[in-house]
């Protein structure tokens, strides 16, 4: 649906600019539900947090798409609503080993498939140790100046993307 509303914007605006159009038009409805869901359950900072982390980084690494967009709604919001709490309930020092965990296990087996096309593998695996070694490093001085909830959402948002770093069996 989305391509189809760029397409049909595209031939009176213009190809980039409908891009952009729709792109933060589906920006917008996606945080809407995230920013109401992480108020409603107490988790709105790794909402946030979280939401940009696996964002960026799934764009590098590919990994587990459902085919329909209400699945892949309803798995995402209850992931993120999950690993709110579980970011709030476990110190930092065990997350972090976690998360240092999730980020070998990210470099090993990243990316799935190549997600820009025109960027070699080798590209793609310098951006994702950029970005898993910067969250590390944030969450090591956030951790420092006692952010430790910070920290720790930096960390879980790592292990949520090596969780789903895997592709559908039926793709």
């Amino acid at each position: 649906m989305i391509e189809k509303s760029q397409k049909w914007l595209a031939k009176y605006v213009g190809f980039k600019s409908a891009y952009h159009i729709v792109f933060t038009t589906y920006i917008i409805l996606v945080s809407i539900p995230l920013i109401l869901l992480g108020y409603l359950f107490d988790c709105i900072q790794f909402m946030i947090i979280g939401s940009l982390i696996i964002n960026t980084l799934r764009s590098y690494t590919y990994g587990y798409h459902n085919k329909s967009n209400l699945k892949c709604t309803i798995f995402t919001y209850t992931m993120l609503i999950i690993f709110g709490y579980i970011s709030k309930s476990i110190p930092s020092e065990w997350t972090f080993f976690i998360a240092v965990l999730s980020a070998r296990y990210i470099y090993i087996n990243a990316p799935l498939e190549l997600t820009h096309k025109n960027k070699s593998r080798q590209w793609h695996r310098n951006k994702i140790q950029y970005l898993t070694i910067g969250c590390l490093i944030i969450s090591i001085i956030a951790h420092y100046f006692n952010f430790d909830l910070i920290a720790s959402d930096i960390l879980w948002s790592l292990n949520v993307v090596a969780i789903t770093l895997f592709k559908d069996i039926d793709e």
